[in-house]
C-alpha cells in the first residue's frame, strides 16, 4: 500500500531532477557505483494518531455503502461530457481531476444522470466515484502520519546540495497538489486512503560515505506526511427492497358480513 506514495513520488523526482540522475523508490537501493548521482525516496511507516484525552474504547465507526469507482474519459465529440458505463448504480459522490485532485460539485463540474459535466473540458482520464445504498461493514476516520525518507547521494560536493534542493521542492510540491492518496481502492471490499495529506520537513541530515576509494555526499531527509486515514471495509452489495404486491383480507363492520378488499402494489 505505501508502494502506492513510492511510485507517486518517483514520478515527481524523475520529471524534476536532472536526466542522468538515478531514482529508486521503496528500501532496497543498489550499491553505489559509477559516478551517477542518485536519489531514493521511501515511505514507511504508517501509524495511527490518537488525540490527546481521546476515548479509543468509543465506537467510532460509521456505516458502509456500496461504492464504484471508473475511470474514463471525454469523447471528441463532447469534450466537457464524461458517461459512466451503464451498469454504474447510485448517486455521482466524488470526481478526481487529475488524479488525486477533487473537484467541487457546481464550480468544477455538475451531474445529470450517469453524465458528468465539466465547465472545462479535461484533458486526461477523470476519476468518479459512485455512492449506492448501505452494505455490510462499516467505515472509520482517523488522523495519521507516515514518516518518508528522501536521500541524495552525489560524488561531487557542490551536485548535492543542488541535488537535495531539487528533490526537496519536487516531493513537498507533488503533495501540495493532492487532496486525496488512494491506498487501496475496493480490493476485497477494503478502501483505504489519506485526506487533505500535507507534508512537513522533520530532519535534514548531511554526511560524508565511503565507496570504495571515493567519498561521496550523502543528505538524507525526513519527512512527516499528516493526514487522516479513511478506512472502508464494504462487504457484498446492497440488499434487494422488496415491495408487497397484493394484500387481501376483510372488513368487519360490527355484526355485518365480512367484505372482501384487495389492495395492489408493484413487486420488485
Amino acid at each position: 500500500m505505501l508502494g502506492v506514495i513510492d511510485e507517486l513520488l518517483r514520478e515527481a523526482l524523475v520529471e524534476a531532477l536532472p536526466a542522468g540522475t538515478d531514482v529508486f523508490a521503496g528500501q532496497a537501493v543498489p550499491a553505489l557505483t559509477g559516478a551517477k548521482p542518485r536519489v531514493s525516496v521511501a515511505a514507511t511507516p504508517l501509524v495511527r494518531r490518537v488525540p490527546e484525552g481521546a476515548d479509543e474504547s468509543a465506537d467510532a465507526r460509521d456505516p458502509a455503502f456500496f461504492t464504484q469507482r471508473y475511470t474514463v474519459a471525454a469523447k471528441a465529440a463532447a469534450p466537457r461530457n464524461v458517461t459512466l458505463p451503464a451498469s454504474a448504480s447510485g448517486q455521482v459522490a466524488e470526481v478526481q481531476y487529475p488524479p488525486g485532485r477533487l473537484l467541487r460539485p457546481g464550480d468544477g463540474y455538475a451531474t445529470e444522470g450517469r453524465t458528468v459535466r465539466f465547465y472545462r473540458a479535461p484533458q486526461g482520464n477523470v476519476t468518479v466515484q459512485t455512492r449506492g445504498d448501505r452494505v455490510r461493514g462499516y467505515a472509520e476516520k482517523h488522523p495519521c502520519q507516515v514518516e518518508i525518507k528522501l536521500t541524495c547521494w552525489a560524488k561531487v560536493d557542490g551536485v548535492s546540495d543542488t541535488l537535495t534542493s531539487a528533490a526537496l521542492a519536487a516531493v513537498l510540491a507533488r503533495f501540495a497538489e493532492l487532496d486525496v492518496i488512494d491506498l487501496a481502492s475496493g480490493d476485497g471490499g477494503l478502501s483505504m486512503r489519506i485526506l487533505k495529506p500535507i507534508a512537513r520537513i522533520s530532519s535534514l541530515e548531511r554526511a560524508a560515505e565511503a565507496v570504495g576509494k571515493d567519498t561521496w555526499t550523502r543528505c538524507s531527509i525526513q519527512l512527516t506526511l499528516c493526514g487522516e486515514l479513511e478506512l472502508v471495509m464494504a462487504l457484498g452489495a446492497p440488499e434487494p427492497e422488496g415491495i408487497i404486491e397484493r394484500i387481501e383480507g376483510e372488513v368487519v363492520r360490527g355484526s355485518q358480513a365480512p367484505e372482501p378488499f384487495a389492495s395492489e402494489g408493484k413487486k420488485t
